[in-house]
């Protein structure tokens, strides 16, 4: 009787000292999600590369018409009009990085220093702010450039 009691004790620390496979799997599962996540984004997922354009509000004009085209070496262009205060055209050439893991770039201009930051998404841009945050307003769907 003693020797069984012995086995079935060695047994029971055996089973006891093994790690657990499902908490390997979950952690292995969540290091792939995490990794999928990191890998997964606009730069990597979408064609962004084209031409956008829209019509952006303006404080002292009726809108901005604005076209920019986004090149995969990562320079832009950019052409816009102050729509009913001036006929000039208005153009930025640079360079692009992308920022905050792939999902927004920053636009520099080589020679006016004029930045813009935008949020890539499905064949379109969603323009951001100075600070690079989402303009919180009820009109956020006219901070749009479409891609043509």
């Amino acid at each position: 009787m003693l020797k069984k009691l012995l086995v079935f004790s060695l047994f029971i620390a055996l089973i006891s000292c093994q790690d657990d496979p499902k908490n390997k799997d979950n952690n292995s599962n969540e290091e792939q999600s995490k990794e999928f996540k990191d890998e997964h984004n606009a730069r990597t997922a979408l064609d962004y590369a084209g031409t956008y354009s829209g019509n952006l509000p303006c404080a002292d004009c009726s809108f901005i018409r604005f076209k920019v085209a986004i090149n995969k070496d990562q320079t832009f262009h950019a052409k816009y009009i102050y729509v009913d205060k001036s006929d000039e055209v208005f153009e930025d050439k640079g360079v692009y990085k992308w920022v905050e893991n792939g999902n927004y770039i920053h636009l520099k201009a080589s020679e006016t220093k004029s930045e813009y930051k935008f949020k890539v998404e499905e064949n379109s841009l969603l323009m951001l702010s100075q600070d690079g945050k989402e303009i919180d307003s009820a009109f956020k769907e006219k901070y749009y450039l479409k891609k043509s």
